[in-house]
């Protein structure tokens, strides 16, 4: 019988032949991702529903977005998203109206009352090391990240993935 976490990593490999990313595979990926990591390092949280659907309607009507997991760290409530991302030059980046959507999040969790630093941090999985290599960014750091313009014509915030000793994780998956 296979594990819980050999199971999940057998459909992220098997992701991973896919020739194409589209969004919903990207966030398959990165979710299982997460999940098998934070479980394997006996973290504390709760793996929140993203589908449109199921959005508290007052998170929608700001149109904020809804974070992966909340995690209890230390006391304190973060709230974490996973990214399977794209990380050319060893650079991760967020078009300006992805990052809105975080900061919306932020004002909505102020608004209902929740304690605490409300801190938002992405669990990047960056392409080129096919979901072994997992680095932490905090949405602060996106926003006061270097501005530029995608491919596609879209203003984006990028920050690098570089000299994170601290915040950079080997991952084993299985």
């Amino acid at each position: 019988m296979m594990s819980k976490n050999a199971e999940k990593w057998r459909v992220v490999r098997a992701a991973f032949a896919a020739t194409s990313a589209s969004n919903d595979w990207k966030r398959e990926v990165g979710e299982s991702a997460a999940t098998i990591w934070l479980d394997k390092n006996g973290w504390n949280y709760v793996a929140l529903n993203t589908k449109i659907d199921d959005k508290p309607a007052s998170l929608a009507a700001l149109g904020g977005k809804r974070p992966d997991f909340c995690a209890e760290i230390k006391g304190e409530l973060v709230y974490l998203d996973a990214k399977y991302h794209k990380c050319a030059n060893d650079e991760f980046y967020l078009e300006e109206k992805e990052i809105a959507q975080y900061v919306k999040l932020r004002e909505w969790l102020i608004k209902e009352g929740d304690s605490g630093e409300r801190d938002i941090v992405f669990m990047v999985f960056p392409h080129r090391h096919t979901a072994t290599q997992l680095v932490f960014v905090h949405l602060d750091e996106l926003i006061h990240g270097q501005a530029f313009v995608t491919a596609e014509g879209n203003s984006a915030r990028k920050v690098s993935l570089l000299d994170r000793d601290n915040l950079t994780f080997e991952v084993s998956l299985i």
